[in-house]
């Protein structure tokens, strides 16, 4: 066996776990954007329907349309 032979199984485990880490951290951004979403939703609710000024500041602040 070849120093490169070596270094086949290690690499390939090492991938694998690249790629399990990769896929928790995919479903963690999913989530977060559901909550996200919802909480979006929730300040909608706020901002129009109560009429809270603190919700309409907040979602500006979100969707990035502050004045600074």
């Amino acid at each position: 066996m070849s120093d490169w032979d070596n270094l086949v199984e290690p690499t390939r485990a090492a991938l694998e776990a690249l790629i399990r880490k990769g896929d928790a951290q995919a479903n963690r951004i999913e989530e977060l954007e559901a909550k996200l979403a919802r909480a979006v939703e929730t300040l909608e609710f706020y901002a129009h329907v109560a009429d809270y000024p603190f919700a309409s500041r907040t979602l500006a602040e979100l969707k990035g349309e502050t004045n600074e």
